[in-house]
């Protein structure tokens, strides 16, 4: 390959890396944070926004690594700690259904976000958790009094689950 073959090469690899970059921009999955000086210029920092941080939970990315990073740039958001710390005992699948309902409907009313909120929790009441990471959500949970209410619905929802099997049973049983 020749100097101007390689040149050309190079450039046209930084322009799409440039024009990906600013569709995650535009799309509001990264944002600016901060600005650093590096080789003598001033260049900008970029982190992800709260869309991006379920996004890349839901795409496998590392929770711990996540979370170190987003505490350091979103230190008084909780519940973007909460979800991100639960996220490797309960899983992505409740994310996933928020995000395609947002997704879908672009923005969401309140009996469309009470919807939302019963399938995710239902999703992850069908999770079968082991004892340790029950443990561990038990933990996490002392951690962030606020979310109390997590409890009560989970509780709300089991009472369901067992009003829905009685009355199965009578249905089977005629």
């Amino acid at each position: 390959m020749n100097k101007h073959a390689t040149a050309k090469a190079m450039n046209e690899h930084t322009r799409s890396t440039w024009l990906s970059f600013k569709g995650l921009e535009n799309s509001g999955l990264v944002k600016k944070i901060d600005q650093r000086e590096s080789l003598g210029r001033e260049r900008d920092c970029y982190w992800l926004t709260d869309s991006g941080v379920y996004l890349a939970l839901i795409e496998g990315a590392e929770s711990k690594k996540i979370l170190m990073r987003t505490k350091e740039v979103y230190p008084d958001n909780a519940l973007l700690h909460f979800i991100i710390e639960i996220a490797p005992i309960m899983g992505t699948g409740m994310h996933k259904i928020g995000y395609s309902a947002v997704l879908e409907k672009g923005k969401l009313g309140e009996s469309d976000k009470n919807s939302v909120k019963s399938a995710m929790l239902s999703q992850q009441l069908l999770k079968e958790l082991t004892l340790g990471q029950i443990r561990d959500l038990i933990e996490i949970m002392k951690k962030h009094p606020q979310f109390e209410a997590f409890k009560d619905q989970t509780d709300q929802a089991l009472e369901k689950l067992k009003k829905a099997e009685l009355f199965l049973k009578e249905a089977y049983e005629k």
